[in-house]
């Protein structure tokens, strides 16, 4: 039987890396791909495309609709947080059914970076960095430079870079509400954690995590265009065994949600003695990086997810553990690739051909 699964944010990034990795899966299906961005939808590997509104537009919920009905559609892959929260604040019956997304208010939660870290402390989670909202700091000067300034909302590290003084922290804002529509409430403060930089990413069941799996990233993407040489999108990352972060992702998304169900991704972060930190949870969506948690070894989330989400059998593999060294790499204008560590050091170079 080939299922119909519609996918949302068709021709970017990760909705491509979930059709290869659908395609490579034991499903078989057809992939109907939306998007509001016909150039981006333009580059869409689905198989049959619609361009719709965008997903706060009026008409978006009742043009999906239309679609689900005209294309018969089984099951519903929404990509993007406050798509997510959109459907579950508006969203029909005939919509929601045929989606598996985290509850209303868990969502709401976690699209808030400071009130998802003002949660977890309050709730004797001690793995976070310290965070205060701008608007509340009052003493610039008592600040410990230098710190972390972002938005509460929002992805792909828009509005975030690392601050050394009073100074420069107070321009970065005044820039930001002069000339990007910002307002000093949309920010937030965060202690700088220096270490190692790590994406957990988890399937969550009726409360219980069925696979997780972790990478470190290395390199990021236009790391060398950015202030900070850094984002939240990696161009080389290694599939990574780490029990405390398996131990850790557990307690804070059962802190979050008893009953979590869906797709959770925490980025942690480590601080200047080496204990990871949480910074954010993605909630509801793959990341662009989901081709190397489908395909990089197995179970394969993305056919995992599609069967929780049609009620057909799947087994708990818990915690995944690479066989070997695994590395995703992924750049502009090229297709990503897995490459084991010894695929990778068995280039030849010069001299073993002299």
């Amino acid at each position: 039987m080939n299922y119909r699964i519609l996918l949302t944010t068709s021709g970017g990034g990760n909705a491509q890396n979930i059709v290869r990795s659908l395609r490579r899966s034991q499903i078989k299906c057809i992939i109907i791909g939306v998007n509001a961005d016909k150039f981006e939808l333009a580059k869409s590997n689905a198989d049959i495309n619609y361009l719709v509104p965008r997903f706060n537009h009026p008409l978006y919920l009742e043009t999906l609709l239309k679609i689900i009905e005209k294309e018969r559609i089984d099951f519903i892959i929404p990509n993007h947080e406050m798509e997510i929260k959109y459907i579950l604040d508006n969203g029909h019956n005939e919509i929601l059914d045929k989606c598996f997304i985290p509850k209303k208010e868990v969502v709401e939660l976690c699209v808030n970076k400071f009130a998802l870290i003002d949660y977890l402390k309050n709730n004797g989670i001690n793995h976070i960095p310290r965070s205060y909202m701008f608007s509340d700091c009052n003493k610039l000067h008592n600040l410990d430079f230098p710190i972390w300034v972002r938005l509460i909302q929002g992805a792909g590290s828009q509005g975030a870079t690392l601050v050394h003084d009073p100074e420069e922290l107070s321009f970065w804002i005044n820039y930001w509400t002069k000339h990007k529509g910002a307002i000093k409430e949309d920010f937030m403060i965060s202690e700088f954690l220096p270490g190692k930089d790590h994406h957990y990413f988890s399937l969550w069941k009726d409360g219980v995590m069925l696979v997780g799996k972790a990478i470190e990233r290395i390199r990021y993407c236009c790391s060398k265009y950015t202030l900070t040489g850094t984002s939240s999108s990696p161009s080389l990352c290694k599939a990574v065994v780490r029990p405390l972060l398996d131990e850790l992702t557990e307690k804070i998304i059962k802190t979050v949600d008893p009953k979590a169900q869906g797709l959770y991704g925490i980025d942690y972060k480590a601080d200047i003695n080496g204990i990871d930190c949480l910074t954010e949870i993605n909630i509801g969506r793959f990341p662009r990086i989901n081709y190397i948690f489908n395909l990089g070894s197995s179970p394969n989330i993305a056919e995992m997810y599609v069967k929780c989400g049609m009620n057909l059998p799947v087994s708990i593999q818990k915690v995944n553990i690479p066989k070997e060294d695994l590395y995703f790499i992924r750049d502009f204008d090229t297709p990503p690739t897995l490459k084991t560590i010894n695929q990778i050091e068995d280039y030849k170079t010069m001299e073993d051909n002299e």
